[in-house]
């Protein structure tokens, strides 16, 4: 890598268009000499200094980027704006979204800054995750910042792009000495890169669980080994190899202490995963059968569970989907319909709505027709609004002004998660003979004194109080309300699991949207095949030689377009220990020919297909960007679309160029940063 120059000299004043340059190595340097087209010198190096990298440090050279404070955003008003369309992030289709958005921002710096003196800002939404409290970027956002990222390093202080929050409204802003900005709510934040450290937890090979060990500090969440006779099914049971595990505020504050009883623990109470073993009775599943359920100790690679607390997980919805819903879906349903009783037409009331019960007491109370008021804080309010509620019937999570704001509403039923005087504000704007639905556990109130003051029913439950039988009911009232349309598929953000304490600690400090879930790595199958993309290659012979000889695959197949010529690799593969070595010809970018490698199972696939055209962003096409984004991107997300979440391995090959910019690499910065979103 370049270590130090020596000798700089410029000459004129003017920039030229065009660039040529002569190296000559001297000894342990190169000097290099530039000039313009006409040959006139522009400057010189008299000794560029190369140095190889240490192996020794590469422990120290891991970095990730962190979002930090910054100050407070100010207008641009002397720069143009480009909004990245709100219809090119959801539910399009992603490549052509990409695409069409990519097309959008080139058009605009073409216009406002190639060839010109003008300013441009790039909004997004959604496109970079600031902390565990945002959900995973939006892949087509993502490519248009690390295209934006490449364009700042071609031009330096004539290009902005800010980040929203989805839902968030759409200003302009720009900070001169930040040209990439964060904004949620009224806070600003800038990227920087820090050292990335070691994980929190390891995940060991054999059967585990997450298990509390010292209540008080998250510190004491760690991973223990499972005895293999803890994982037998007994009668009316059956083990299941989990995939996902849900994250409720009860596993926060178990782990804290906080809850009562709380103790040494095993965390989690719902999940989704694949049945390994049916226990006597169990005559209604099978093994292999995906189901979801709430069960003990689900924040683990094993469990045993109720076979009555388990169902089949729904077409089309992923392990994390099912680890979502239990939990969240069945409080508020037992809550809202079962306790309360409520109707079409009554009014209610659901605090911290932007959380996992929040989202789904929604749901719930639209599909039965009730008039929904919510509180979050602030800066969550955009994601209400997004979820069609305007700005009568929001207020703040933060402080007591709901209860002036909607005095004399009279809500007939109180969802609620906060405490002290929340309670009492919210009790004030109650109908007589309404329910107030407690889900708190750290101010619990005493029932008839509430009913005696206040003229409702006060009604506080712990859902895992409840019978078997119960719950398995209204699983299937649950089930049948998605079956039917009426709720919609639940959309968590997911981490994985050894990044638990920060997602407690996030969800804790309830800054967290939505639902949170934690994906449970999985072991290759040593009988399954591993796929990899561009595996004739230099970069994919490696990861074949590393899979065989590291993790003892023994099939093989190797996708790329020149896949014929790669005879001598295969036989060298086999030599290190592959039982088999299919080569397979196939345009990854086409997804048809991709789907034709898919006639079997993979326990793993690696993506280290892709291409380059690089060249200066005045030369830049849509069409030279779609040929980049063909093999990388679009094989990427084909590869994750035929495969599901079947394979235990899922790995994609980026480049620094998506987080850093790299001049001249507009196109492979934007695919790369797709792949990281």
């Amino acid at each position: 890598l370049p270590f130090s120059f020596a000798g700089v000299r410029v000459y004129g004043a003017a920039a030229p268009t065009v660039l040529r340059a002569r190296l000559a190595r001297r000894g342990d340097t190169v000097a290099i000499a530039l000039a313009d087209d006409a040959g006139a010198p522009v400057a010189t190096i008299d000794a560029l200094a190369l140095r190889a990298v240490r192996d020794s440090a590469a422990a120290d050279s891991r970095f990730r980027v962190a979002w930090r404070p910054v100050a407070a955003p100010v207008r641009a008003d002397d720069a143009a704006v480009h909004i990245v369309a709100p219809d090119a992030h959801g539910e399009r289709e992603p490549i052509a979204a990409t695409r069409d958005a990519l097309a959008g921002v080139l058009a605009a710096l073409h216009r406002h800054v190639v060839g010109g003196d003008g300013r441009l800002v790039v909004v997004t939404r959604g496109g970079v995750a600031v902390s565990a409290d945002d959900a995973a970027p939006d892949p087509v956002a993502a490519a248009v910042w690390g295209f934006v990222r490449s364009a700042q390093a071609e031009y330096p202080d004539r290009i902005a792009i800010v980040d929203l929050a989805p839902g968030a409204e759409v200003a302009a802003w720009c900070v001169a000495d930040e040209p990439q900005l964060a904004v949620r709510g009224e806070h600003a934040y800038a990227p920087r890169l820090v050292a990335a450290g070691e994980p929190a937890l390891a995940v060991p090979a054999a059967a585990w669980q997450l298990v509390s060990t010292t209540p008080g500090t998250l510190d004491g969440l760690v991973v223990r080994a499972l005895a293999a006779d803890a994982l037998r099914p007994g009668p009316g049971q059956v083990a299941l190899a989990v995939r996902a595990a849900g994250v409720n505020f009860r596993d926060v504050l178990i782990t804290l202490g906080m809850y009562p009883g709380a103790g040494e623990a095993p965390s989690g109470g719902e999940g989704a995963g694949v049945v390994t073993a049916l226990g006597d009775g169990v005559d209604d599943l099978r093994v292999g059968d995906r189901v979801l359920g709430m069960f003990p100790a689900a924040m683990a690679s094993d469990v045993v569970a109720d076979r009555r607390l388990v169902a089949p997980l729904p077409a089309g919805w992923s392990f994390a989907d099912g680890a979502a819903m239990p939990i969240v879906y069945l409080t508020a349903w037992h809550g809202l319909i079962e306790l309360a009783g409520l109707a079409a037409g009554q009014r209610v009331l659901i605090h911290a709505a932007t959380g996992g019960v929040g989202e789904a007491a929604i749901a719930i109370a639209r599909h039965v027709g009730a008039e929904v008021f919510a509180t979050a804080s602030p800066g969550k309010w955009p994601v209400l609004r997004a979820a069609g509620l305007d700005d009568d019937h929001i207020a703040s999570s933060r402080d007591l002004g709901f209860a002036e704001r909607w005095a004399g509403a009279e809500i007939d039923v109180v969802l609620n998660a906060l405490a002290g005087p929340f309670v009492d504000a919210s009790l004030g704007v109650m109908r007589r003979g309404g329910a107030f639905i407690e889900l708190g556990k750290t101010d619990l109130r005493d029932a008839a004194a509430i009913t005696a003051a206040h003229g409702v029913r006060y009604l506080a439950f712990d859902l895992a109080a409840l019978a078997p039988d119960h719950v398995a009911r209204m699983l299937r009232d649950v089930l049948a309300g998605f079956a039917a349309g009426a709720l919609a598929r639940p959309r968590p953000v997911v981490r994985d699991v050894r990044d638990a304490r920060e997602v407690f600690r996030a969800l804790g400090q309830g800054h967290t949207i939505g639902k949170r879930v934690l994906a449970i790595p999985r072991r290759l199958d040593p009988d399954g095949a591993v796929l990899i993309t561009g595996g004739t290659g230099g970069l994919g012979a490696l990861v074949a030689r590393h899979l065989i000889t590291r993790h003892g695959v023994r099939h093989l197949v190797l996708a790329s377009r020149r896949a014929d010529a790669a005879t001598a690799l295969a036989d060298e593969l086999r030599g290190l220990g592959a039982e088999t070595v299919e080569l397979a010809a196939c345009d990854v970018g086409d997804r048809d020919a991709l789907a034709r490698l898919f006639t079997r199972r993979f326990t793993g696939i690696v993506h280290a297909a892709g291409i380059t055209d690089d060249g200066a962003l005045a030369t830049m096409t849509p069409d030279r960007v779609d040929r980049v984004l063909r093999s990388k991107a679009d094989a990427a997300w084909h590869l994750h679309a035929l495969a599901g979440d079947e394979p235990a391995m899922f790995v994609m090959f980026s480049s620094v160029a998506g987080t850093l910019g790299n001049a001249g690499q507009v196109s492979y910065a934007a695919a790369n940063a797709f792949l990281d979103g």
